[in-house]
């Protein structure tokens, strides 16, 4: 988010998993977001993000405060990582 301004966002991203060697394996990206006054596609604080099962057990929420205005979502992990819905609650 290079423009606007949020205080408290909450998304979901849903889990990929598949089931071999007998058990099942979670292969959902795990994402990182950084916080910065004025963002750019490479600077920012690294922000906490505090992550929840879903309801039907069909995903992660992950919610944060935004400490410094502008947000962006990165997924440095080796594994694919789809959003269902990002909202700006706060």
């Amino acid at each position: 988010m290079t423009s606007g301004s949020a205080s408290f966002v909450r998304f979901e991203i849903p889990i990929i998993h598949q089931y071999y060697g007998g058990a099942d394996h979670d292969f959902t990206g795990v994402p990182t977001v950084y916080s910065a006054e004025e963002m750019t596609a490479d600077n920012g604080e690294i922000v906490k993000l505090e992550k929840k099962l879903n309801t039907d057990e069909t995903g992660y929420i992950y919610s944060f405060v935004v400490p410094h205005g502008r947000f962006r979502l990165a997924n440095e992990s080796g594994n694919a990582l789809y959003i269902r819905y990002i909202s700006n609650v706060g």
